[in-house]
């Protein structure tokens, strides 16, 4: 079967980073709450940021945007950046509030951010540039309520900011409750099949090795994947994905063309830079895969047996659907040339190693008890060489 793939304050934070910070590709997803409303969360609306009821799994895409990203300058300045649509918080003069300085939603923002940490679990932002026209007293966020129920963030003054006013001061809350890919560091490269979450829904392989194909992806269930049906994940920023074929190189490209009633994605090539998809977190361990296409559209990949007629997106009902996926660890190469396409590439499939070109080699455990080459290997570590290089892999 074949299925067609579509479309610093009272206590400044010094020698060490808060555990919220995201470090070196590591990203870490936290909501920031309103101490002064009880369980409402930061949340993009437009380009205005306001609060909203603290979401969850049941409507994913509020969820996704209450998560937001923070990471650390050289200067100790932090940026904050939004999962749902990766913008970043900044400043600026609201055209919806009678243009008064407020937070703003920008592709790059011009503000810095310190952040001023209070006792207990409390914390409050001040940016280092006043909004652009605005008075240049008014840098730190506070919420306020403007009609019943709807409250925006605006700039406040130091006598009203740094913690002097509760509608200053905010909580960050770690969101650790999705499993998401492991993305290639700069001493490992982890490999991944990409499975549909229907059931018997298979998993997504690169297709472009056939000839004059028109599906340059298709979803199948091999018995024995090859390369052909492991990814690797490149951090291209908090919330910007690129999904990366390992046999070709190859990568998901947000450039679509059109056969009949679908919309399928183009495969990129090396030489062209991988475009970014948003992993959604639609439940624990689901997520919908998003881009924004060259014409503003998001649209998201879907399982879809070929000919037949597509499932309609319904946001409420996600989870177990056609637009669903999991990612399953299938391998993980320790030295990242293999990113690089530069063999031999040493690698796990199903408990067996596979050695890129057909190079001959050993296994041995890390005792020196030397292994068949064909062994289907337990957990742990093992040293493979090849041509007289060794490297250790380990295996899950």
């Amino acid at each position: 079967m074949c299925a067609a793939f579509v479309l610093a304050g009272l206590n400044a934070f010094a020698d060490e980073l808060p555990g919220f910070v995201s470090t070196d590709g590591n990203v870490k997803w936290c909501y920031i709450r309103s101490s002064r409303v009880t369980g409402w969360c930061l949340q993009p609306d437009g380009l205005e940021v306001v609060a909203k009821p603290k979401a969850d799994f049941s409507n994913w895409e509020e969820l996704a945007k209450q998560l937001w990203c923070i990471t650390a300058d050289a200067d100790g300045k932090y940026t904050i950046t939004n999962k749902h649509d990766g913008r970043q918080m900044d400043v600026g003069l609201s055209s919806k509030f009678s243009n008064w300085e407020s937070m703003q939603m920008h592709e790059v923002a011009s503000a810095k951010w310190t952040i001023h940490h209070y006792e207990g679990d409390t914390v409050s932002f001040e940016s280092d540039i006043p909004a652009p026209g605005g008075g240049a007293i008014y840098r730190f966020p506070a919420t306020h309520q403007y009609e019943e129920g709807k409250i925006m963030v605006w700039l406040v003054r130091e006598e009203y900011g740094k913690g002097q006013d509760e509608g200053s001061l905010f909580i960050i809350e770690p969101f650790d409750e999705i499993r998401e890919p492991e993305y290639q560091n700069a001493e490992t490269v982890p490999y991944y099949g990409i499975f549909s979450s229907l059931q018997d829904g298979g998993m997504i392989i690169d297709n472009t090795s056939v000839v004059d194909t028109k599906y340059r992806f298709i979803v199948a269930r091999p018995d024995n994947p090859d390369e052909t049906a492991q990814w690797r994940f490149v951090n291209l920023g908090p919330g910007k994905t690129a999904i990366i074929n390992r046999a070709t190189g190859n990568s998901i490209s947000t450039s679509l063309y059109a056969d009949e009633k679908y919309n399928l994605p183009e495969a990129d090539g090396r030489s062209v830079a991988p475009k970014a998809w948003s992993l959604n977190a639609i439940s624990n361990y689901e997520f919908a895969i998003s881009s924004r296409g060259e014409d503003g559209v998001v649209r998201y990949l879907n399982n879809t047996l070929a000919g037949g007629e597509p499932e309609a997106l319904d946001p409420a009902q996600m989870s177990g659907s056609s637009f669903a996926w999991t990612f399953d660890k299938m391998g993980e190469v320790v030295d990242v040339n293999d990113a690089k396409a530069q063999k031999p590439a040493v690698s796990v499939v199903n408990g067996k190693v596979v050695v890129g070109g057909g190079k001959k080699f050993t296994v041995a455990t890390t005792d020196g008890v030397v292994l068949p080459p064909s062994s289907t290997l337990q957990k742990g570590i093992y040293i493979v060489t090849v041509e007289g290089k060794a490297c250790k892999i380990n295996v899950r």
